[in-house]
């Protein structure tokens, strides 16, 4: 295989990375992240693996070993630009035995895996890589002296007014000179009204002092005039959004200023970003289910979410 995705040093923050084939060739400062997926440009009888980062997190390019300690590091999987017209199967990538493809399934947090169905140009979008959105997991230090907290909600469903005023009347004082820095997760379904969107982050952002949106199915939706042509389309769009905002979609890392006494450990944000799949459902329905809701019938996501045709 020409394609390789990395599956261990979850532990250690990744593999090494070093300049050359040697193992006394210089390490890279950053590691190649669990979960990545590369391109592999060379390959020797000793395992060691000239690649190009392709997915994820690390060094764009250098030298890797396939396995150490008798571990596997990186596992053979196919080609990622192949285009996956069904969901069908919950590991597209690996090839290798039950038991590595749960390691994989643990370690690997590739995209194509997540949702479908998606082309491997989309893949990028989803991982920040594009809508001037940072690949890597950006950094942000909380302010000295602040004491951080973070609050989550989810479905707002803004179009319903009732909804707003709720949120108008319980968002917290901004006022720098408190005591706390409030990052707020927004875990999807404000709107698929592109227009109320904006107004419900734009209200958000006065009173928190960082938001990070990851959408949801209800976001995806391409119902009203003027929509985009598709829903990955729509989601660039949100991302775009979010963007001219400063509203956070990708990985987030907050730390605190290290010269604080006795800093608090980092926090780290990862928006997962995945589309449920009825092939992944293996598991019998409740005997209370009925069969409009056992076979989804009247759904509005099967009529106003419009996924590419390839």
């Amino acid at each position: 295989s020409r394609y390789f995705l990395v599956v261990g040093g979850a532990d250690k923050g990744g593999i090494l990375v070093r300049s050359g084939e040697s193992l006394n060739s210089s390490a890279l400062a950053e590691r190649l992240a669990a979960g990545a997926v590369v391109r592999g440009l060379a390959l020797t009888k000793s395992g060691r693996l000239q690649y190009k980062l392709l997915v994820g997190s690390g060094p764009d390019a250098g030298w890797v070993s396939i396995r150490a300690m008798g571990k596997e590091l990186l596992l053979a999987c196919r080609d990622p630009s192949e285009r996956y017209a069904s969901c069908r199967g919950s590991m597209p990538f690996t090839e290798k035995q039950e038991g590595q493809q749960q390691l994989v399934t643990a370690a690997a947090t590739v995209p194509q895996r997540l949702v479908s169905p998606l082309t491997a140009e989309l893949a990028p979008a989803l991982l920040g890589q594009s809508a001037g959105l940072p690949r890597r997991v950006e950094e942000i230090e909380v302010p000295p002296g602040r004491r951080l907290r973070v609050i989550t909600i989810s479905d707002v469903h803004a179009d319903y007014a009732p909804n707003l005023h709720w949120l108008e009347q319980h968002l917290p004082p901004l006022n720098s000179a408190r005591n706390q820095y409030n990052v707020l997760l927004l875990a999807g379904d404000v709107s698929d009204d592109i227009g109320k969107l904006e107004e419900t982050l734009d209200l958000l952002l006065r009173g928190f002092d960082l938001v990070c949106f990851t959408p949801g199915n209800h976001d995806l939706w391409v119902r009203r005039p003027g929509s985009p042509e598709d829903s990955m389309a729509k989601l660039q769009l949100i991302f775009q959004t979010c963007a001219a905002r400063g509203v956070k979609t990708g990985p987030l890392r907050l730390r605190r200023a290290r010269d604080e006494p006795a800093p608090a450990p980092d926090l780290l944000l990862a928006p997962l970003l995945s589309f449920y799949c009825s092939d992944w459902d293996r598991e019998p329905d409740p005997p209370w289910v009925g069969r409009e809701q056992r076979e989804m019938l009247g759904w509005l996501d099967f009529r106003a979410i419009r996924w590419p045709p390839n």
